[in-house]
């Protein structure tokens, strides 16, 4: 909230959410294409998967920030990631790593089954798992929108003022 008041106005959920509501189709448009992406390179080996996700990884935020076609954004995405993919991939093992520990930590406390597996148990075990799906699903989120603000400001200049506009 004090962000948006040193750069002159307010953050308002009326904004915010309508926003977010008009940008719900084309996010899903790239969504359905990055995982396709992704799938098709994971058939091929692991490894082209692995490069198709961490070319792509910004492609969400870029949905949201940006008004291009759907196969123009997975274009772009790969332009602003360029030289900077080892950082990228770096994220995404770290994030991946720290979630694996987490739900082998959930599941060894309350015997919720194996790690990124089903969940079988209690109550107690099905919900703290989907606590931790939730959180590093929204954790990942939060991250891949700051990477791809960093990577704007790093490649092209964009500063949070042109990024909160969006939201005002």
């Amino acid at each position: 909230m004090d962000f948006f008041r040193r750069l002159g106005g307010h953050a308002r959920l009326g904004n915010c959410s309508g926003r977010g509501l008009a940008v719900m189709v084309p996010v899903i448009g790239v969504s359905i294409l990055v995982g396709l992406s992704i799938v098709a390179g994971l058939v091929l080996l692991v490894v082209p998967g692995l490069i198709v996700f961490t070319i792509l990884w910004v492609a969400i935020p870029a949905a949201v920030m940006e008004r291009p076609g759907n196969q123009a954004k997975l274009t772009r995405r790969t332009e602003l990631t360029k030289t900077y993919r080892w950082s990228v991939f770096r994220l995404i093992v770290i994030l991946f790593v720290a979630g694996l520990a987490v739900d082998f930590a959930v599941a060894a406390i309350f015997g919720g089954g194996r790690p990124f597996g089903g969940t079988t148990g209690s109550t107690a075990a099905i919900l703290a798992k989907l606590t931790v799906v939730a959180f590093f699903a929204v954790l990942g989120a939060v991250v891949s929108a700051v990477r791809y603000h960093n990577l704007r400001r790093t490649k092209e200049g964009v500063g949070m003022e042109q990024i909160a506009a969006i939201f005002g």
